[in-house]
């Protein structure tokens, strides 16, 4: 979950990357569903447009039951905060993370060095990894910790994966650090001194900045103020590496294609800050500012098409990813995907403390998410991949 985002969070893009609209692969592309989106593709199964791809291949989803989360050692040896995933590797940067344990499919294996297709998916707030020194000195307990979550969505993008589409997933948990935020947008008042900072946008006086001093219930998350250490250790672990891998990627699919597309995903509630029942899925572009009209209708078309509800833009319209990576009418483009927790997930209060909620996958929905994602990336991939 991403709050509203306006142009002015941009980042302008060098001047050799704005030359050819990425509307210019779509001239030749259908108002309906491309035909080289065959009836397994539409369901979800399908393989990679890689080398080697094997169209028979089909995602075997396991939503029997939901992740759990937990305190990790940062200096242990087979700790990622980030990593890069495609069809078959976990991660491809390093060992296993203690914590992930996500639905098991058999698809080829592709190294992400060498191919990395046009569309490329970002997860930033799905990790349950909690630094154990974090946990230990919280004012919150791990549970109440977690509610800040996109809960379960890495393994939403299984099928998605399965397709050879690379994923930079973060593993850590967002209550330790949201790597959504700009790397100055701290919250000044969380310091024990005086800090350089950017001026607070919406979301860091909220308490949501890139340590958010709340979680989502606005409980504060810490006993006592941080130091500039402490954020900077953070920043080291997580953010850089985090901004770093998916800028890599993001260059090589360019460098491969001549353009991108990144699908930033998160989950969000069932309804608004009013009470207000939400889409089904809210696509996010800035308003109007990260992806071409066209091509983003495909998308919310093709949503709308597998049974979904979409909204554009309110409440929620992209966040620091989607604005940094993405521009209208150059060859790199981004769409922020917020989908509606109400369709894959249940919450319950916890009976040992009520004020806590247990989160539980609801497998049928779960499954319905994940094919329809799966067979978006499908269709977009290959839209992107043949028209460079």
């Amino acid at each position: 979950m991403d709050a509203l985002s306006t142009s002015s969070d941009i980042t302008a893009l060098p001047e050799a990357q704005v030359k050819t609209p990425a509307s210019a692969m779509l001239d030749a592309m259908p108002d309906a569903m491309p035909d080289i989106v065959n009836e397994g593709m539409k369901n979800g199964a399908g393989a990679a447009n890689g080398p080697e791809a094997n169209n028979s291949n089909e995602v075997a989803f396991d939503f029997s039951h939901s992740p759990t989360a937990s305190s990790c050692r940062t200096d242990d040896a087979n700790f990622a905060a980030v990593s890069r995933r495609n069809a078959g590797s976990f991660p491809i940067e390093k060992g296993a993370t203690p914590a992930y344990d996500a639905p098991a499919y058999d698809a080829p294996a592709y190294d992400t060095e060498t191919h990395t297709r046009a569309l490329v998916v970002s997860c930033p707030h799905a990790g349950r990894l909690y630094p154990a020194d974090f946990v230990a000195t919280s004012a919150l307990d791990l549970a109440a910790l977690r509610d800040l979550e996109d809960y379960a969505v890495d393994w939403l993008i299984e099928g998605m994966l399965a397709h050879n589409i690379t994923a930079i997933t973060n593993h850590v948990g967002r209550a330790f650090l949201d790597v959504n935020r700009p790397a100055d947008a701290l919250d000044k008042i969380m310091f024990a001194n005086s800090i350089d900072a950017a001026t607070p946008s919406r979301q860091v006086k909220a308490g949501y900045g890139l340590l958010p001093r709340l979680n989502a219930a606005r409980m504060p998350i810490h006993n006592a103020p941080l130091s500039i250490d402490e954020a900077r250790q953070r920043l080291e672990m997580v953010h850089a590496p985090y901004h770093q891998m998916l800028a890599a990627t993001l260059d090589n699919a360019l460098a491969q294609h001549g353009h991108y597309l990144l699908l930033d995903i998160h989950s969000m509630p069932q309804t608004d800050r009013l009470g207000r029942p939400l889409a089904d899925f809210v696509l996010g572009d800035c308003l109007g500012t990260t992806i071409d009209a066209a091509l983003g209708h495909k998308i919310s078309r093709f949503i709308t098409d597998h049974g979904f509800s979409v909204a554009w833009n309110k409440p929620y319209a992209g966040g620091h990813i989607t604005c940094a990576y993405g521009r209208i009418n150059t060859p790199r483009q981004s769409v922020q995907i917020e989908i509606n927790r109400a369709l894959y997930m249940t919450t319950a209060p916890m009976p040992a403390n009520p004020a806590h909620n247990h989160m539980t996958l609801k497998a049928d929905g779960a499954e319905r998410v994940a094919r329809m994602l799966g067979a978006l990336g499908a269709m977009l991939a290959d839209m992107l991949d043949h028209h460079s």
